[in-house]
């Protein structure tokens, strides 16, 4: 029985780029899909900095990811505050250069519009939608002085399903399914991609301390059954998009759990 080889040989697979020296911004990269994403990213020699509200989880990750070939480094920052993210962008200038990719990934959930409080959901959409907003500013006035570069947002297929119970987190959601298609037609032909991750339910992979095991046994039951994601599954989905030929842009990935409810 023939088997078939698979190669980057460009006579059988269209080139792609490499993620070699790559400089990322990865926006909450401590913990679920931006720790597994920044691990992943690293582990291909991209040059990653990260930034995150709590310091001890970043120490953390930055210390378990300076094990892999990419440079890694962070401070910690509240997307919230435009001062924070002014600053994270000042150090990363100062340490890493050059702008090759951001990912804007760092949410929070407030719940309902009832349950939250009014600091509650303000703070929520000034994490999950203004933060975007202010990181992709920045970043595309660094993008445009060079002509290239490439912006990811992950939403959430709560945009999709308008999930029960999760009003204001579907309501940031769905501004940034909206923001990154408009933002797409506004950089077109300048050298710079945006693309839109959503992702179904994905399990954080991280339980805190006080919770009960019978829910990171639930989770893992979960995975298992394929109806329930996990960070690394959409970290593969970023890696997916960031590697295709120059040419391409991956707009928008839908990723759900295989057993669906």
């Amino acid at each position: 029985m023939s088997s078939l080889l698979v190669t980057d040989d460009p006579a059988i697979h269209t080139a792609k780029p490499s993620l070699q020296g790559k400089n990322i911004l990865l926006t909450g990269g401590t913990s679920g899909i931006g720790r597994a994403t920044a691990t992943l990213l690293a582990g291909y020699g991209a040059n990653v900095f990260l930034f995150s509200r709590d310091e001890r989880h970043l120490r953390e990750t930055i210390e378990e990811m300076g094990r892999r070939p990419g440079k890694v480094g962070g401070v910690s920052a509240d997307q919230s505050r435009g001062e924070d993210v002014e600053r994270v962008f000042a150090t990363f200038d100062a340490e890493f250069g050059d702008l090759d990719i951001l990912i804007n990934n760092a949410a929070i959930s407030a719940g309902t519009v009832e349950e939250a409080s009014e600091a509650d959901w303000r703070y929520q959409l000034e994490t999950d939608l203004f933060g975007y907003i202010d990181c992709t500013r920045r970043a595309l006035q660094r993008m445009r002085a060079r002509g290239s570069g490439h912006i990811v947002n992950i939403g959430s297929m709560a945009a999709e399903n308008y999930t029960s119970g999760l009003s204001l987190y579907v309501a940031a959601k769905s501004a940034i399914r909206g923001f990154t298609r408009a933002l797409r037609k506004e950089v077109s032909g300048e050298g710079i991609k945006v693309s839109l991750v959503e992702p179904g339910i994905v399990g954080t992979g991280i339980f805190e301390p006080g919770e009960e095991e019978g829910d990171a046994d639930t989770q893992r039951r979960e995975e298992a059954r394929g109806a329930m994601l996990k960070p690394e599954d959409i970290a593969v989905a970023v890696h997916y998009l960031l590697t295709q030929p120059e040419r391409c842009n991956v707009t928008q990935l839908l990723i759900e759990p295989a057993l669906r409810d």
